[in-house]
């Protein structure tokens, strides 16, 4: 499966940027292409608060539809979102099921974008949805 596939390379992307977890976001627009993507960041400031993959990719998201559409687009964008974990060698999906904070993020504020779905891993490595 395609997003399996971009799922393990963003990983190991993902892997030389963050030395904990190997957690990666990524957001599809109705034609499969990656519009963002996002990465767990630990300790973005001296008081050691990180920012989930989920939330950053939001971020990126909501960056991409300003900058090619303007502050209020004519048409939301249909995105689909997909969440993953790997171990050390980014060779095994593990659960990267998000955590309510980061659902509430995602669907929380949908006036520039539409979610249809959001795809996470699991620890036996499947593919489920919200």
């Amino acid at each position: 499966m395609k997003i399996l596939d971009h799922a393990s390379r963003r990983a190991l992307i993902a892997n030389a940027h963050n030395g904990h977890m190997f957690v990666g976001c990524f957001v599809l627009d109705s034609r499969r292409n990656v519009i963002a993507r996002g990465i767990n960041v630990y300790n973005i400031d001296k008081h050691s608060r990180s920012i989930h993959a989920e939330h950053n990719a939001m971020i990126a998201l909501n960056n991409y539809i300003r900058r090619k559409h303007g502050n209020h687009p004519s048409r939301r964008k249909r995105v689909t979102v997909v969440v993953y974990r790997t171990n050390k060698r980014g060779k095994i999906l593990m659960n990267a099921k998000p955590c309510t904070d980061c659902v509430n993020i995602m669907f929380g504020d949908q006036r520039i974008y539409k979610l249809a779905r959001v795809y996470y891993t699991t620890q036996t490595g499947a593919i489920e949805h919200l």
